[in-house]
């Protein structure tokens, strides 16, 4: 099978040299490695041009991480692209063990694994049986970066390891409805989704790994801030309206508003962080609930037909 790999970076030329390193060890090697990098970023230019064999450039104008990845899966020829991020060091076999996966069923769209998470240089220590699910009411399991034993079906991968047959990535790309400042949070979540509707298999395998160092991003920040809280609360939920039955949507709706998570708080979520948190914690399910509704409203606006399932 043919691999291609996408990198798109911004601003973080060492993290990108890093993991382009981590890249030319590969086991199995890469048919093209396409790095997306926008004009005005000379540093990260730079860095591909003074490497001994340069991997493909194709340069963007427009901001943010969906605009970078359609690009490089739009330039990309393989029957299997690989995305990870230019913060990320792919152990030497991951590729090898991508490939194998896909071997193994047709009926595999998108594989993918854990991101060993280093913050601040160190481990994160942990493990998790459940990773990657979304329950009947819509709540999302992510625990990527921890999650251990064999390969099994899931529900979505995590961005930073995560592989889709060619050509139907190329077929679906990235939603380009999501929103964001430099980083359209949950991209991951509507590919996936997507891709569970049309009725494939996604996989993750602990062992496809990858070493994972976050590094400050330049457009946005890691801790959400009001405008991105409500950007990202927006595409979650516009991915699971698009994902769940009919008779299930409003469980979902009403779950958001009443209860919620600590990162996207409904109304038990809010009360619980009021003793600490104080008026920040309004503020935060203000925001939350403010992308729930324009999450609602662009799914309303530009609902798609449920896709008919077609093969890989």
């Amino acid at each position: 099978m043919r691999i291609s790999v996408v990198v798109p970076t911004y601003k973080r030329p060492q993290s990108l040299a890093n993991c382009l390193d981590a890249l030319d060890r590969q086991e199995r090697a890469a048919d093209e490695t396409i790095v997306v990098v926008r004009a005005s970023d000379t540093a990260s230019q730079e860095v591909l041009q003074a490497r001994r064999k340069p991997p493909r450039i194709v340069s963007v104008e427009r901001a943010g991480v969906v605009a970078a990845m359609n690009a490089g899966i739009d330039a990309s020829s393989g029957e299997l692209v690989a995305l990870t991020d230019d913060d990320s060091a792919p152990h030497p076999d991951w590729l090898r063990r991508i490939a194998e996966a896909y071997e193994r069923d047709p009926q595999i769209a998108a594989v993918g694994g854990r991101d060993w998470l280093y913050i601040r240089g160190q481990l994160w220590q942990g493990s998790a049986r459940t990773v990657g699910t979304i329950s009947r009411f819509g709540r999302v399991t992510g625990n990527h970066h921890l999650g251990v034993g064999p390969p099994r079906d899931v529900d979505v991968l995590k961005g930073v390891n995560l592989s889709v047959r060619g050509d139907l990535l190329r077929d679906i790309r990235i939603d380009e409805r999501l929103l964001g400042i430099g980083t359209e949070h949950h991209w991951e979540l509507s590919l996936c989704l997507t891709l569970r509707r049309r009725g494939f298999r996604i996989v993750y395998d602990p062992a496809i790994a990858v070493d994972h160092h976050p590094q400050p991003r330049v457009d946005d920040s890691r801790a959400f801030n009001a405008r991105e809280l409500r950007d990202a609360t927006h595409n979650a939920t516009l991915a699971t309206l698009e994902h769940l039955p009919a008779r299930r949507r409003l469980l979902f709706l009403a779950w958001a508003f009443a209860v919620g998570t600590r990162s996207k708080p409904g109304l038990a979520q809010m009360i619980r962080a009021l003793p600490s948190g104080g008026i920040a914690s309004c503020s935060l399910f203000y925001a939350a609930q403010s992308g729930l509704i324009a999450g609602g409203r662009t799914y309303r606006r530009s609902r798609r037909p449920a896709p008919s399932r077609s093969g890989p």
